[in-house]
């Protein structure tokens, strides 16, 4: 594959860590898109901190807001994309989907894993298409689960594993 320039990325979440994640990465702009009443304080101030521009947004406002990009990265986001904002990335939108698609399709893969008592989950980085957990499957990356995890310390697992080491080996 050949090595890719982005100069703008959309990031999709609310997730701390996966948002600390992208932001950190050496990527020209930035735009972090969160919904509309899931805003948590120490996510608004770590965006603020690298001064990067971000969206309240809520399933109305989405296709006003959202501007041409190179990249969209998603995690977490209960908003579904339509045809039309996927196209606006010039590389695709790409979903960090914290289950085995293969096995955990649509929301709370993670809590599916932990009653099927898996020893681990698959963090899946898929292209997003108009249909849901269908698209083509970039990267996986296998998490331990511990005898005392939970939903939540897995969650805080998967978003500590996007990585810029991880981007670059997903389109390099």
């Amino acid at each position: 594959m050949t090595s890719l320039v982005f100069n703008s990325v959309c990031i999709f979440s609310n997730d701390y860590d996966f948002i600390k994640s992208c932001l950190q990465l050496d990527i020209g702009k930035k735009f972090v898109f969160l919904e509309t009443g899931k805003i948590d304080k120490k996510v608004k101030k770590l965006i603020e901190t690298y001064k990067c521009p971000f969206y309240e947004i809520d399933k109305s406002s989405l296709s006003i807001l959202v501007p041409d990009a190179d990249i969209g990265l998603m995690f977490g986001f209960g908003i579904k994309l339509a045809s039309e904002i996927i196209r606006r990335h010039k590389n695709g939108v790409v979903n960090a989907h914290p289950g085995d698609l293969k096995l955990y399709r649509g929301r709370h893969p993670i809590g599916w894993a932990l009653i099927e008592r898996e020893p681990k989950i698959t963090l899946t980085f898929h292209k997003i298409t108009k249909d849901f957990d269908l698209g083509l499957i970039i990267k996986e990356i296998s998490i331990q689960v511990d005898e005392l995890d939970t939903e939540y310390s897995l969650i805080k697992k998967v978003g500590l594993c996007f990585t810029y080491s991880t981007f670059l080996e997903m389109f390099n």
